[in-house]
């Protein structure tokens, strides 16, 4: 995705998303959540711990700094995992998949610009005077999201095998559902034993 500052203003006429755009940004956002998935196994590889382990010293830790603290392991350990990494992830089309899922997951749509591009407000500030401040829109061809979704979910095989991750992810696949605990109802855990009835004197 190339990406080109505009000179000029424009006007933003309404668009409603058609059935075929509301696909292909469902598509890319679910390529994008596996590709997470291959993030965090990665960096449970790198850093030789498991995933209860990364679950509990990560936590709710997004994609992107996983992503940074793998990079920082492969760099360090260099070699051939520094080359795979690199070849996986310090890649512009990969980028491009990225900045195209965050504009759709995080971007307010506008409508289409004068060039026919659909535009989102993003959360990056674009500057500041006295008057407002101003927040920087994305614009993308129509064509951008159905581009990167097909992207997105041709790359998830390739990385699996580059990162010798298929038979992990293949094995947490398989696995069977336990009930969850708090399904067991308060009466089956932890209830007070009732005591037997005292009998009285006289």
């Amino acid at each position: 995705m190339r990406i080109e500052y505009s000179k000029t203003g424009s006007a933003i006429r309404p668009f409603t998303l058609t059935p075929e755009l509301h696909a292909d940004m469902g598509r890319l956002v679910r390529a994008c959540a596996e590709i997470e998935d291959i993030i965090g196994l990665h960096l449970c590889r790198l850093a030789h711990i498991g995933e209860a382990e990364s679950v509990i010293l990560l936590g709710r830790l997004g994609a992107a700094a996983k992503l940074k603290m793998a990079t920082t392991i492969a760099h360090a350990v260099g070699g051939e995992i520094k080359a795979i990494h690199d070849r996986c992830f310090d890649d512009e089309g990969f980028r491009s998949v990225v900045r195209v899922r965050n504009t759709v997951a995080h971007g307010f749509m506008l409508g289409l610009n004068d060039d026919g591009a659909l535009s989102f407000v993003t959360m990056d500030p674009a500057g500041a005077d006295e008057a407002a401040l101003n927040m920087t829109v994305i614009s993308l061809e129509l064509g951008q999201f159905k581009q990167s979704a097909e992207l997105a979910e041709n790359s998830i095989p390739e990385l699996e095998r580059l990162l010798k991750l298929e038979a992990w992810r293949k094995e947490r696949r398989a696995r069977a559902l336990l009930p969850h605990r708090k399904s067991q109802g308060k009466g089956k855990q932890g209830a007070k034993q009732k005591r037997p009835p005292q009998s009285s004197e006289g």
